[in-house]
């Protein structure tokens, strides 16, 4: 392992560094890095960064969701670990509104895969087939976030981000299921003095998520080929006192649920039977209360 760091003064650093591991069953390791950060002013800092990635995969416990269906478990080779470069970088700023400032972040991220554990459940319905990548695989990830302390006690953030992910499954470049491309992020706070009382509440928006296809199955057991777009809504009020505090809360207060998530519940032996197309909550309302000491 390397690394050399370059910083000629107060408003730029360069940090270098490469390391090699010898792996007892896939070799060599060459992971090579380059980080920098270039201050433009006292608010506004510049980041990028540049480097390779290896993983080895655990296929059982990476797909722990398919032992709740029939889907029949084919591994067709020897998995190869995962190898791949990441690219990209973030803004950080602030601006001054009033008073205050509003405080601005935003990155992007670009990987690119040599190699990936591909787990693809589009090939047959029941199965689930696992081999190394057969073209191509790459994500994009952009996020923009913003956060304001409009008083002592109330402050607020929220967040986008927009999650390209790609992969070549059954010899087909198309979105990695179960991931929502857009998400949206919403948080406020707010405390009494001496945080007396304080309040919390989380907005949560997920677009549409792209699901593994069902059409060879017979047509009373398919499902769409994509989800909608959901709001989950999570709060919570706390009161303090000297010796503690007490709270009651709810998570995913707006009671938001996937229907019928389970195809063929009735005969769970059967060759139709999944429980594992899941891309939102199962469990409705929840309301909780307890107390801190």
């Amino acid at each position: 392992y390397y690394e050399y760091t370059y910083s000629p003064g107060d408003k730029f650093t360069l940090l270098a560094g490469a390391r090699t591991d010898f792996h007892n069953l896939y070799g060599t390791y060459f992971t090579p890095r380059l980080h920098s950060r270039f201050q433009f002013s006292e608010n506004t800092i510049l980041r990028a960064a540049i480097g390779r990635g290896y993983r080895t995969p655990n296929t059982i416990v990476e797909n722990s969701n398919i032992l709740v269906s029939s889907r029949q478990l084919i591994i067709e080779e020897n998995p190869e670990p995962e190898v791949s470069w990441n690219m990209g970088g973030s803004l950080v700023t602030a601006v001054n509104i009033g008073d205050k400032k509003l405080n601005l972040i935003a990155d992007y991220f670009y990987t690119n895969f040599e190699n990936q554990l591909i787990y693809d459940m589009d090939a047959n319905s029941s199965q689930l087939r696992v081999y190394n990548l057969r073209g191509k695989s790459y994500a994009h990830s952009f996020q923009l976030e913003g956060n304001y302390q409009f008083s002592d006690r109330l402050s607020a953030k929220a967040a986008y981000k927009f999650y390209d992910v790609r992969a070549t499954i059954n010899d087909e470049l198309r979105e990695v299921p179960f991931n929502a491309r857009n998400r949206f992020f919403l948080n406020t706070s707010y405390a009494t003095r001496f945080d007396k009382w304080e309040a919390d509440a989380t907005l949560q928006w997920y677009g549409s998520k792209r699901l593994p296809d069902t059409s060879d199955k017979p047509a009373e057991f398919q499902r769409g080929s994509s989800s909608p777009d959901f709001f989950l809504l999570n709060a919570q009020v706390s009161r303090g006192f000297r010796w503690g505090n007490i709270y009651i809360g709810s998570e995913n207060l707006l009671g938001f649920t996937q229907d019928n998530p389970i195809i063929d519940s009735e005969n769970p032996f059967s060759d139709n039977f999944d429980a594992s197309l899941v891309w939102a909550p199962i469990a409705g309302r929840m309301v909780y209360a307890g107390f801190r000491y």
